[in-house]
This record gives C-alpha cells, structure tokens and sequence, in this order.
C-alpha cells in the first residue's frame, strides 16, 4: 500500500518539514551503525520521514493505511524484518495492544527502531501519554520485546530553543527515547 505524498508538503507547513528533518537527523544518527534489512514499515501514513527512510536504505518503505492503531494495525505484508515507530505510542489510548500488533508484524529476527517524547512536567495537548525509561521497559516486555540499543537525547538543533518561550522550555524538558528492539527470546518471554 503505497501513500501519494502532496506535492507541496513542504509548501503547505514548511516549519513542520525542518521539524522532521530534524527529528529525522537524531533518529538516523542513532541507528547509524545498525544493519537494518528490508522489507521495511514506516507505522502510519507517508510523511516525509519516510521519503528520508527509504532514501536512507536504498528501498521502498511501505507505510500502513490510515487506521486507528488502538485496535489494529494493517500492512501490505505479513511481515516484515525492520519496523519503524517515530512519535506514535504517546498519542494512543492503547499501546499495549499496539504493541502486540507490531509484534506480531516483525520477523522473528527482525527489529524495531521507535521513539517517542519523554515524559514532561506538563502532558502536550496532542499526546495522550507520555513515557518514562521505565514505563516504556515494563511496555516492552509486556509485549513481547527486549532492547537491543537505547539513548535518550535531543532532536532540535541548540540554536532553535533559543527562538522562542515553546522551544525554550523543549531545551529542558523535550528529550526523545530512541529504542532498537528485538523479540525477545523464548527463555526471557518464560521469566515474566
């Protein structure tokens, strides 16, 4: 299932497109060294981080259909060796279903690179949670995953948070999580 980008994606909220390519720019430092393999799946709609993923791995990245990922989550295929999951699970009422989905969607030797905000004094509007390390651990697990690689850290070049009261306060409190994730093995599934 393949997503028709705008013409004018970057026309139509320009600071919206510098914000991704930014947050893209942290996401694919972090997973410089990884050996990602195809097929791929960028979770939700195409965006522009996906014409950056699949310029990225030199493949077509499919994207999921519209769908309200509290219940399900449809792909073009059964599965898939890499799956990516930037800046969803804080805006779902359900991740834990949405997390057995993903799994469910991942090959057996494949990997999930997601991230999302940390958790902040004040909830943004637009995210129905917001995580800790250690919520996003016992999440994981519950589902079925184990990390591989993991970082916390910025996304925003330094000079932004210095152009105004909203990115100043993302300069203390607006830090991304950046998880690596694998299935975790039978023995460890047994442990919980």
């Amino acid at each position: 299932m393949s997503i028709e980008k705008p013409d004018n994606f970057l026309t139509v909220q320009p600071q919206i497109g510098k914000q991704i390519a930014w947050r893209m720019r942290a996401t694919l430092k972090f997973l410089n060294n990884e050996n990602l393999q195809g097929p791929f799946l960028d979770i939700g709609t195409w965006s522009q981080a996906t014409d950056i993923l699949a310029q990225k791995f030199g493949e077509q990245i499919d994207s999921t259909g519209e769908t309200d990922f509290n219940f399900s989550v449809t792909a073009p295929q059964k599965s898939y060796k890499t799956i990516f999951c930037f800046e969803v699970i804080e805006h779902l009422m359900n991740p834990l279903t949405f997390m057995h989905e993903l799994h469910n969607l991942l090959a057996d030797d494949g990997m999930l690179a997601l991230s999302t905000p940390t958790r902040k004094p004040a909830v943004e509007k637009v995210h129905f949670t917001e995580y800790t390390k250690r919520s996003l651990y016992f999440l994981f697990a519950e589902a079925g995953f184990q990390t591989v690689k993991y970082q916390v850290g910025h996304a925003f070049p330094w000079w932004w948070h210095f152009t105004g009261v909203r990115p100043l306060y993302r300069l203390f409190f607006h830090h991304y999580h950046f998880y690596l994730l694998e299935k975790a093995s039978p023995d460890r599934v047994s442990e919980r």
